[in-house]
């Protein structure tokens, strides 16, 4: 009993000490609704069509030449495309179920169910159906992979990322406790922001033949303009193992 009693005084003195596992994100520009950087993903998509019409050799490749080659999958969509169906982690690892507490009810031809997280477009997003703005709704996403793939950050498009003003008038997400197998691992803070937010979360496997989750409960919002209603666009994987 003793232990168990020490157990629970360290982790509440963990916690009331502050220390926390707070993740912050990198933002990354591509894609995105901004128009500027539209207008410079159009232009990068031009210069790689150019580089492999041109045949230009390796030997040749600038390192901008090189960047475009390295993004090559950002280039083969319109701009909304998260561009990691190619070559990528996803080449030995993904996810192999979704599923949300929640699901707004489709209006008219747009649907909000939680495989729109994962289907690579930033055109299509989950928002959750539960009365208010959703904090406490819950995304889980299953794993099964050979042992030595491993999920290390994780890439999520915030809001509804459609457009501007889909993004402004619909609430988007402030904080995510993140879970691993059910087991709390750290809180994410995600900036406000139509851009992507990478998180860099450690590194976790299965053991082949059993299955991973990482599950992500919504615990604040930004709130939309609006709507009361909360959407993700994208929440993408990467890793170790692949290559």
């Amino acid at each position: 009993m003793k232990y168990i009693l020490l157990a629970f005084m360290l982790l509440a003195s963990t916690f009331a000490s502050g220390q926390e596992k707070i993740f912050t994100p990198t933002l990354s520009y591509f894609p995105s609704i901004n128009p500027d950087s539209l207008a410079q993903f159009l232009q990068m998509k031009q210069d790689f069509n150019d580089l492999v019409e041109k045949r230009v050799t390796m030997d040749e490749h600038s390192s901008y030449h090189q960047f475009l080659m390295d993004n090559e999958m950002l280039f083969y969509n319109d701009g909304f495309g998260t561009g990691v169906e190619g070559c990528s982690w996803y080449c030995a690892g993904g996810t192999s179920a979704i599923y949300a507490t929640s699901t707004l009810a489709s209006q008219g031809k747009n649907g909000y169910e939680a495989k729109n997280l994962h289907d690579f477009s930033i055109k299509t997003a989950w928002v959750e159906g539960k009365p208010g703005v959703g904090v406490g709704e819950e995304l889980t996403f299953e794993f099964e992979m050979i042992e030595k793939i491993k999920v290390t950050t994780l890439k999520i498009y915030n809001g509804y990322c459609k457009s501007e003003k889909a993004w402004h008038n619909n609430g988007r997400v402030k904080t995510l406790e993140l879970y691993v197998n059910e087991v709390y691992s750290g809180l994410l803070q995600l900036e406000d922001s139509y851009y992507c937010q990478e998180f860099v979360i450690g590194s976790y496997g299965c053991t082949d033949g059993e299955k991973m989750t990482i599950k992500l409960k919504i615990t604040d919002v930004y709130k939309g303009d609006k709507y009361d209603d909360t959407a993700i666009s994208e929440i993408n994987f990467d890793g170790t193992g692949d290559h």
